[in-house]
């Protein structure tokens, strides 16, 4: 069964060439081909008037920010330290 349906570009790649980004059967989040650091929400093939886009966090009242693949390691690890507590 082939899952990979078409690519799409990175809209977060500001070097030449553009990173790739398959789109699949079911959204999902990832990163671009070429590893550009961003976390990606990646919408279904069959979503094609979405558009691939950067998922942000924010801190109180302070900026939005573009979650990278250093700031979603940090977090996970906070997480299951929290789970690991309190199971």
């Amino acid at each position: 069964m082939i899952w990979l349906i078409y690519g799409d570009e990175c809209p977060e790649c500001k070097t030449e060439p553009k990173g790739e980004v398959v789109r699949q059967l079911f959204p999902r989040y990832d990163y671009c081909s070429k590893n550009c650091g961003i976390l990606l929400f990646i919408p279904s093939w069959r979503e094609p008037e979405q558009k691939v886009s950067a998922v942000c966090w924010q801190v109180g009242d302070g900026g939005w920010q573009k979650m990278t693949a250093g700031h979603y390691n940090d977090l996970l690890s906070a997480v299951k330290k929290f789970c690991q507590t309190f199971t």
